[in-house]
């Protein structure tokens, strides 16, 4: 378990650094892409499992933020993806596209969800 801390700890000071262009912004969004796989690539299976929840929940944080600055006929619907899928997802545009930032994958995430339906 300390070892597993450590290596979050680096993990979180290594993506610390990246500077990302939306405001007030933190955790893994604000990481360049090329870092984040970096990282992964270099993280053991069990550091790999944390790392996909970490990237999996700081998405759904940011999709649900989103959502929350919207009207309700505006929001996306957000409950079908799931979120270890989602941060592969994210894990293999970034290894595609290594210069951009986490939160421009879950920006293009979010604008292909559908809208929410209206009855509910």
């Amino acid at each position: 378990m300390k070892k597993f801390g450590l290596a979050c700890a680096a993990a979180a000071f290594a993506l610390s650094g990246a500077a990302a262009a939306q405001g007030d912004l933190k955790g893994f969004g604000t990481a360049q892409c090329g870092d984040l796989v970096n990282i992964w690539d270099g993280a053991t299976y069990e550091e790999r499992g944390q790392i996909l929840l970490a990237v999996g929940q700081w998405t759904f944080g940011y999709l649900s933020g989103r959502n929350a600055e919207l009207r309700l006929a505006d929001r996306k619907e957000l409950a079908a993806l799931d979120s270890d899928g989602t941060a592969l997802f994210i894990l293999t545009q970034c290894r595609d596209f290594p210069d951009v930032f986490v939160y421009q994958i879950a920006d293009i995430i979010y604008e292909a969800a559908p809208f929410v339906s209206p009855g509910v």
